[in-house]
């Protein structure tokens, strides 16, 4: 993790897209104390920059969308914008803590300047 100098969710945007989620709570601490961003509302594709992705993990989409399978997330499967995990995937993916970083010198930031 660059000797812990990056937290390994530097430049995620998280939504949890469940209708019930117990753990709730555990998950929020997770993706904050790495470094990500749990959103309130699910990602508007139109507010963020096509092409971006997080400094760590440059083969993912920005947008991780966490899911339990009971909504129809298809359209999204393709979008190289969201990355989509079911619980069970998103535990493996931060244990396993397998980097692929973004060598450009200028990597894209994954929000749209707000005007």
């Amino acid at each position: 993790m660059a000797k812990s100098e990056l937290p390994y969710l530097y430049g995620v945007q998280v939504a949890v897209c469940m209708e019930e989620y117990p753990n709730m709570f555990t998950l929020t601490a997770i993706i904050n104390s790495q470094g990500g961003t749990l959103l309130n509302e699910f990602p508007v594709k139109k507010k963020y920059k096509a092409g971006s992705h997080p400094y760590l993990h440059s083969h993912l989409g920005p947008l991780f969308i966490i899911h339990d399978g009971s909504a129809d997330l298809s359209a999204y499967q393709k979008d190289k914008m969201f990355t989509l995990f079911t619980e069970a995937e998103f535990i493996e993916f931060m244990l396993k803590r397998d980097i692929h970083k973004d060598t450009n010198e200028n990597p894209i930031s994954v929000l749209k300047d707000v005007e």
